[in-house]
């Protein structure tokens, strides 16, 4: 009886060698289109969800909640603040008169600061997004209400003035959110080349 042990001959590893990296080559700019795509759609939902915030916290607090944005194409900032024209720049939300975008949550000592940090500093919390999670998505801000990039929400029922803010992938996918009067959010897809599939383009 033969003890002899089988095993692949250098034919068959060069083939399947070979199998692989066809394999993936064919997988590559699928995986690479998936994650372009998935960028810019959790991009698009967090600035979303965002703005419902916003929104909420307007009609919760009885007072203005306001959404700053600056936006350099993919280099990008935008905040939520209870300070009308707060300081995307500001990092700190301790730091007293630097009108940061923050909002005030009680710390539970009954002494509530009123958004400059001079108070009680322990209340003031960042609100500021950037892209600096998103790389390689770019924002524009395709419409604004004012000449300072700023929605602000009324505590009654939350209505705004007319935005829409638009992310685009390096792929060229896009995705719009859009701010209504009544202070109602969409989040849509444009119609063409960037749109993306599962997301509506109507009035997009």
């Amino acid at each position: 009886m033969s003890n002899a042990v089988k095993g692949f001959t250098l034919v068959e590893l060069m083939i399947t060698l070979v199998v692989l990296g066809l394999i993936a080559t064919l997988a590559v700019p699928s995986m690479t289109s998936f994650f372009d795509k998935r960028r810019v759609i959790e991009a698009a939902e967090d600035l979303y969800a965002n703005v419902q915030i916003a929104r909420t916290e307007a009609i919760k607090r009885s007072d203005s909640v306001y959404m700053r944005f600056n936006s350099a194409g993919s280099s990008w900032q935008y905040g939520l603040s209870q300070n009308d024209l707060c300081d995307l720049t500001k990092t700190d939300p301790t730091e007293a008169s630097a009108n940061a975008c923050v909002l005030v949550v009680d710390d539970g000592d009954g002494v509530i600061d009123d958004g400059t940090a001079t108070i009680d500093s322990a209340d003031t919390v960042l609100n500021r997004f950037t892209n600096g999670d998103y790389n390689e998505v770019s924002m524009t801000l395709t419409s604004m209400p004012n000449v300072n990039n700023q929605i602000e929400f009324q505590p009654n029922r939350g209505t705004a003035e007319n935005a829409s803010i638009t992310l685009q992938s390096e792929g060229g996918k896009q995705m719009r959110v859009i701010v209504g009067l009544l202070g109602q959010v969409r989040l849509c897809s444009p119609a063409g080349s960037g749109h993306i599939d599962g997301y509506s383009s109507d009035g997009c």
